[in-house]
């Protein structure tokens, strides 16, 4: 049996796209124990991941609440079919955003407990577009702050809120390296995948110890596709008034959360339909000009340790780095 195969994300980095393409596909060398009354792809690609951060209640999994034993059972472990790769996949592994990945290096040792010879795939994505992509999700659902607001927002240490040094990957990738072994961890640009679908899912495959599909793939169309940049920006102080959600706290709005929901993202996607798409990317690049200036050089250093982490080159991916010769920022 080859060993497992954990996908931690991140999120935004093409993770919906693995795993209903690659992952998912019945035809891939890729297994899991999802059972058959899981119909969706993403659904059955993210089955078993829950165990690793959620409570029953649907709480975060405090600790010192994780059995090891029983999720090896929960996984399937002992019964991977000959020639399958047994996977993991879902980005919330890697942490969250809104909670500043409080949980990762939890994640990252009950992984281990349960997996301790697994690879681990984790797929990065240039800090400035990242941001942006995580912003627009934040206010998909529901979330009132301003670009800067989202990225430096008010706290009193009762709770963890985001930090813009989320985004140092090097650090979240030193974590598993150190637990896994170098080796045993591969990291990939997102960009790679824009740029070279079959080449990236290739490089996975060969990692994971299984053969690469023999039919192309779907192109690398988004899974999920972000709201329209204006009307998302223009609804984002009505939206606790519309829905209750953890972007917004869960304030007590008018319609509740579930036909909040729905009105919210109704109005998103067909207010949308009116924005000509100038405007809208003009809009887009006045939003990233404002990540830009929040964020300056602050990941020069940490994308310089990342090459040094994994021999990635990713300059020609646009991140950030020291001019050469130059000190790190």
């Amino acid at each position: 049996m080859s060993a497992p195969l954990v996908h931690i994300g991140l999120h935004k980095t093409g993770t919906s796209w693995l795993q209903v393409h690659l992952f998912a596909d019945p035809g891939s060398g890729f297994w899991n124990a999802a059972p058959a009354t899981v119909k969706k792809r993403k659904s059955r690609a993210k089955f078993g991941s829950y165990f690793f951060y959620r409570a029953a209640d649907g709480n975060l999994l405090l600790e010192d609440a994780f059995d090891a034993a029983a999720t090896r059972a929960a996984l399937g472990v002992d019964g991977v079919p000959e020639g399958q790769c047994l996977f993991v996949s879902n980005e919330r592994l890697s942490g969250h955003p809104m909670s500043n990945g409080i949980d990762r290096a939890w994640i990252c040792n009950r992984l281990h407990a349960s997996l301790p010879n697994a690879r681990v795939l984790i797929v990065v994505r240039e800090q400035r577009s990242m941001i942006l992509s995580n912003y627009m999700q934040y206010l998909k659902y529901g979330g009132p702050r301003s670009i800067e607001g989202f990225l430096a927002p008010q706290n009193d240490a009762r709770a963890p809120s985001l930090d813009p040094r989320y985004w140092d990957y090097d650090r979240l990738v030193d974590v598993y390296m150190r637990r896994f072994g170098r080796d045993n961890v591969l990291v990939l640009p997102f960009e790679m995948l824009r740029k070279d679908p079959p080449g990236f899912v290739a490089r996975i495959c060969s990692f994971a110890g299984v053969a690469p599909p023999q039919q192309a793939l779907p192109g690398t169309h988004r899974e999920n596709a972000s709201q329209n940049y204006v009307t998302c920006t223009a609804l984002r102080l009505l939206s606790p008034l519309i829905r209750s959600s953890r972007g917004n706290g869960f304030a007590p709005a008018l319609f509740g959360r579930r036909v909040g929901q729905s009105m919210h993202l109704g109005l998103q996607k067909y207010l949308g339909f009116l924005v000509p798409r100038a405007l809208n990317e003009r809009a887009r690049r006045r939003l990233l000009a404002r990540v830009e200036a929040v964020v300056g050089t602050s990941y020069q250093a940490s994308n310089r340790r990342l090459e040094e982490l994994t021999g990635l080159d990713l300059r020609p991916y646009g991140y950030a780095l020291p001019e050469p010769g130059g000190r790190d920022a």
